[in-house]
C-alpha cells in the first residue's frame, strides 16, 4: 500500500489530499483546501471522523474508540453508510484528512506556508513530515515576526 506525503515550497498554506479505500461507501476523493480560498469553517470543520463497523470491537479492546456515535462519526458497513442523516458534504471522508492534516501540521508551533502533497497519508505521516522537514534546517525558513514556517 503506497502512503506519500510532501511539503513543497508556496507563498501559500495549501493541502492537496486525496485518500482511497476499497469501500464503495468512499472509493477515491480528492480535496483541496487553499487558505484564505477555502472557507475552514464552512468547508472543513464539520467533517467527522469515520471508521468501519467491523473495526470497533478491536478499538475497544484496546481502548480506543469508547466515545464513538453516530452522531460524531461515520459508520461504515460493507453496504455503506450507517448515519441516517446521510455525508455532511459529499466528500466528506477526504475533508476529515484535510481536518486530521491542518491539525497535526499546526502542532509545529508556527503556522506553515507550503503546498503539502499528501495520498493516503494519516496522522503518522504527517507527524513523520514534520519531524523530518524539522531535522533539516535548510528544508525551511522561519520568519519570527510573523511567526510562520516556510518550507524551502
Amino acid at each position: 500500500m503506497i502512503k506519500k506525503i510532501e511539503i513543497l515550497p508556496s507563498e501559500d498554506f495549501i493541502i492537496d489530499y486525496t485518500i482511497q479505500f476499497a469501500s464503495k461507501a468512499i472509493g477515491v476523493q480528492s480535496f483541496i483546501f487553499k487558505e484564505n480560498q477555502t472557507s475552514f469553517k464552512e468547508d472543513i470543520s464539520k467533517a467527522r471522523t469515520f471508521g468501519f463497523m467491523k473495526d470497533l470491537a478491536a478499538l475497544n479492546k484496546i481502548g480506543l474508540g469508547k466515545g464513538v456515535n453516530l452522531t460524531n462519526s461515520i459508520g461504515i458497513t460493507d453496504e455503506g453508510i450507517l448515519n441516517k442523516e446521510g455525508l455532511r458534504y459529499g466528500d466528506e471522508f477526504v475533508r476529515h484528512k484535510v481536518l486530521d492534516c491542518i491539525g497535526d501540521l499546526y502542532l509545529a508551533g508556527a503556522r506553515i506556508k507550503g503546498h503539502v502533497k499528501a495520498f493516503k497519508a494519516g496522522h503518522a505521516l504527517n507527524n513523520k513530515l514534520l519531524r523530518k522537514l524539522f531535522a533539516n534546517k535548510d528544508a525551511y525558513v522561519f520568519i519570527e515576526e510573523r511567526e510562520q514556517f516556510y518550507a524551502a
